[in-house]
This record gives C-alpha cells, structure tokens and sequence, in this order.
C-alpha cells in the first residue's frame, strides 16, 4: 500500500546548497512521538560536551585573528579540527535528549507547562546540551499550545453535539457529511481520522482522484476555515485499504511523522522567506525577459525547498520508521509513476506563481516587447519545472540517500532510532554535511 502526504500551500524555505560548517546554525527541527517504539540501544559516547556552537566559532574566528599571521592557517586547522569533534557529539547527545523528551510527552500527554518545561530542562542538562536548551523549550511550548488547541476543540464538539460530534467535525473539516463510518482518535498532537468509505476519503484527502483512491493515509498540511485550530494537524487513513495491525504499525505511524514538526516548530520564517523572490519587482510594471528568468527560478528554488525537499525528508523518516530499507525507500521517492512525483502537481505550482503575479497587476513581456499570454508563460513554467526536478531536486535527493548508506555504515542498521533523531535536526540538503561530521 502507498502512503502519501498533501501539502496544498508552497512552503518556502532556506537558500539552497550546503552551507559551510562555520556558519552552520544548530537547531532542532521536529519531534516524532511514534520513534519511542523504537527506542533501543543508547549510541555509546566517550565523553559528553556542552557547548553553543555559534558561541565556540566566534571564539575561534577570534582566537585565530589575534595570533601571528604567520600562524593563523595552522590555529584555525587545529581549532576547526576539534570543533567538529565537539560538534558531531553535540550532535549525538541532542539525538538522545529528543528521543527522551518525546519518550515523557508520550508517557504524559495532559501534562501542564510547568511540568513540561522541568522534563525539558532536566532532559538537556543529563545529556549536556544545556545550551540548546531553548530549543527544546521552543518545542515544549509549540507541543502544549497545539495539544490545547485539540483538546479544547473536541471537548467543544463534543458538548454542543453529543454522540454525533464526529460526524458534524467531519462535515465542517470536509464540507459534508461522511457517507460511511468515520472513527476519530486523539494523539498528543494530532486527530486521526480513520475514514471507511472510499468516497468520504476521496474528498477528505483532497488530491487529485486517481491519486486520493490509491493513497492509504494522508497529513493533510492545510487550513480549515470552521476548525482553525485543527488547521495542520488533521491525519486521514484509507480502512479500506488496510486491516488493523496494519493501520496500527504502518499507516498512523508514517502519517504521525508527517505532521509532527508542523506544529512542534512552526515555520514562520520560512514564510517570511516566500515573499523574498518578488523583492526585485520594485515599482516595476512591466517584466523582460531577464527579471522574468530571475523570478521563475527563485521561485521554484521555494517550491524544491520548501515542498519537494521537505516532503522528501519526512517520507525518508516515516518509512525509516516503518523498517523499510534505503532501496526501497528510494525507489518509491523516485518512480515517475509513483504517489512522490510531484511534477503531477504541476498545475498547482503554476497557479501559486501567478497568483503572486497578479497581485501587482504587472506585464509580462517578450524579447520583443509584446506582452505574453498566460498559456505561454504556464508553457515557460511547465518547463522550468520539469528541469529543476531532474537537474537540481534528484541530484540532491541521490546526494541524501548516500550519506544515509554512509551513516549506516558507520552505524549500523540496529541505531535507526539514533540516526532517525539525527537527521530530523538537519535539512534533508544539509544530510551529506551531516554524514562528513559523523564521520
């Protein structure tokens, strides 16, 4: 069975291509609950070191300016050599603080934020990383106003109600009522729909028809207008296309991890980013050529960040979870007939580029001066696309699956949960940095 994750807005994110170490910011980038079944053997570590990595380069770029010029290239060797030392442990000991900080909320999913913010910061400091303890605060904080927010709403639906809420909640996510049996579960940090009839689960899923009728769970990344608080935090499961255990060990799962850092990290300063490539329209109205050039491809370096990438990494970790091995996760990442060929949506990326268009009201214009038609500029767009998939997203995503093989080769296919917390730190475009510290 596929599983699939929709995502119905472009999220935008980082400027792409691997940043040097030395300007690396350290940050902890999503929680996954279901990962604690998982939990095994600890990595073992020779020595614990806590230190804030931003803090130890500007020591470094200091100590290395007031040595003797002559000196300078062999300071900055030695103290970059063990920086990255220090760095890879960090590394390691934030992989475990994560996995016992999900291991308490999981084990005390109503408890309050006093409670919440002592685990944290008891958490951090026995694994030393009491410097990135605001992350972990950040998280706390994100994972109580989201389970809040659930919590309160299905207590309302509940009340005004009674034993039909779920019906009513289904028809206003959806926009109607289920047809068959629906049956709703509350996670920590999500609802879990679990949807009998195909046709309720077509309309619910809300992907293209013959994509939806094959999909067997799905995150829906979305806004409900009549549930606001349940916007992003909605997961759906095809019954039909599963049994029981099935559902319990494979399908809630690899859904769960998708939504997980949806709502433990916001991405607000992505959001900031995606207005970034329309920053050099300025007053203008009319675009050539050459700005036009520019404006496609800061776009859909948005849409590989944002969406083709991020999806990328949380199905590598959700199907990690699930025990699948690299060969089969990368042929299901990357069959163009597969749920994971994005370029399907294509439409919907030609749609949000010109509605951001529109909102200037501007012309678009050829070498000639002559304004281009819309159906000339969705050909222009089809075809960039069609080239940043096959030139930039799959060279990178072929780059990811090589440090995951390296990193299980340093350790081992039995350390899934530890290398799995390890890469939910990082960018998927960030894995082969990644690998070259661990390494």
């Amino acid at each position: 069975m596929k599983m699939e994750k929709i995502t119905e807005q472009i999220q935008p994110n980082q400027e792409e291509g691997e940043l040097d170490i030395e300007t690396t910011e350290l940050q902890v980038e999503d929680l996954d609950f279901w990962t604690l079944s998982f939990l095994r053997e600890h990595i073992d570590m020779t020595e614990r070191i806590d230190f804030d990595p931003e803090e130890e380069l500007e020591k470094i770029r200091k100590a290395v300016a007031e040595s003797p010029e002559e000196e300078q290239s062999n300071q900055r060797i030695l103290l970059m050599t063990s920086f990255k030392r220090k760095l890879k442990i960090l590394r390691e000991n934030m992989a475990q603080a994560q996995l016992e900080l999900e291991k308490f909320i999981r084990e005390n999913p109503t408890a309050d934020m006093r409670k919440l913010q002592q685990a944290a910061e008891e958490i951090s400091s026995k694994n030393n990383v009491s410097a990135q303890n605001e992350y972990f605060q950040m998280a706390i904080d994100s994972y109580f106003q989201a389970h809040t927010k659930i919590v309160n709403t299905i207590q309302n639906y509940k009340t005004r109600h009674s034993d039909n809420w779920q019906n009513k909640l289904f028809e206003d996510l959806f926009g109607q009522l289920p047809r068959g049996q629906i049956e709703i579960e509350t996670t920590p940090i999500n609802l879990y729909i679990k949807i009998s009839n195909i046709e309720d689960y077509v309309i619910a899923n809300g992907a293209p028809e013959n994509i939806a009728r094959s999909s067997g769970g799905a995150s829906l990344v979305k806004e409900f207008p009549k549930v606001k608080p349940l916007s992003a935090k909605i997961l759906i499961e095809n019954v039909s296309l599963s049994f029981p255990e099935y559902s319990n060990k494979i399908v809630k799962p690899h859904e769960e991890e998708h939504s997980i850092h949806k709502n433990i990290y916001p991405r607000s300063a992505f959001i900031r980013g995606e207005n970034n490539w329309l920053k050099d329209l300025g007053s203008n109205r009319e675009i050539e050529p050459p700005l036009l050039n520019q404006l496609i491809h800061k776009s859909i370096t948005n849409i590989l960040q944002g969406d083709w990438l991020y999806q990328a990494k949380t199905e590598i970790l959700a199907y990690m979870k699930n025990d699948k091995t690299l060969a089969y996760i990368k042929e299901q990442l990357t069959n163009p007939l597969g749920l994971y060929n994005y370029l399907d949506y294509r439409e919907v990326y030609q749609n949000w580029f010109f509605d951001h268009l529109k909102r200037p009201k501007i012309k678009i214009l050829n070498s000639n001066g002559q304004q281009l038609s819309e159906g000339e500029l969705r050909i222009m767009y089809s075809n960039a696309l069609e080239e940043a998939w096959h030139k930039r997203y799959l060279p990178m995503l072929e780059q990811a699956f090589q440090a995951l093989e390296k990193m299980l080769k340093n350790y081992g296919s039995d350390k899934y949960p530890e290398i799995i917390r390890l890469l939910a730190q990082e960018p998927i475009n960030k894995w082969p940095r990644l690998a070259k510290i661990l390494s």
